[in-house]
């Protein structure tokens, strides 16, 4: 018997999908030494948060690493977060943070996409671009012109990725 997600596990594991449900401490760690990604992101957010184990960031940080490198977009975008952030001992690096943010935006992750976007935004690990994200042609209410906001704003994330059609 399985119980869903709690807020315990924190956002990281929320990213990963709605899918992800909570199990016992004993078998998410079994599930992350078999180098599952998704067991690996939800024993991380255990260790960072202490719950139901022993708190330990470094051994937080080493699974999330371990989970992102295998390709989790919700680990690369945590993992983005503590680069920008310069949190959980990681010293501040937003070209780190951007780039793997550009990882999960690739894969279609939202949390990703917004990131990633937020970074070209701002001009932080990345040139500063604010082309349709903010500019005017952007947000003229209803003046959308040949493309909705949505499509425009897509169109700017596959330019930004390298893949403006």
């Amino acid at each position: 018997r399985r119980a869903p997600l709690t807020p315990t596990l924190g956002r990281g594991a929320q990213m990963a999908g709605a899918a992800v449900e909570a199990k016992e401490p004993r078998a998410i760690i079994e599930g992350a030494v078999r180098g599952n990604p998704d067991a690996q992101l939800r024993l991380g957010k255990r260790y960072e948060e202490g719950n139901g184990v022993a708190q330990n960031q470094t051994e937080a940080l080493r699974l999330y690493t371990e989970a992102a490198e295998q390709g989790l977009a919700a680990a690369q975008v945590l993992l983005g977060q503590c680069y920008a952030h310069g949190q959980m001992g990681l010293a501040r690096n937003e070209e780190e943070a951007a780039r793997l943010y550009r990882l999960a935006a690739e894969q279609g992750d939202t949390h990703g996409q917004n990131s990633l976007g937020c970074c070209y935004w701002l001009g932080k690990g990345v040139p500063l671009d604010q082309r349709w994200v903010g500019g005017e042609d952007f947000w003229a209410g209803g003046r959308a012109g040949p493309r909705s906001r949505t499509e425009r704003s897509r169109h700017q994330l596959r330019a930004w990725l390298g893949r403006a059609s």
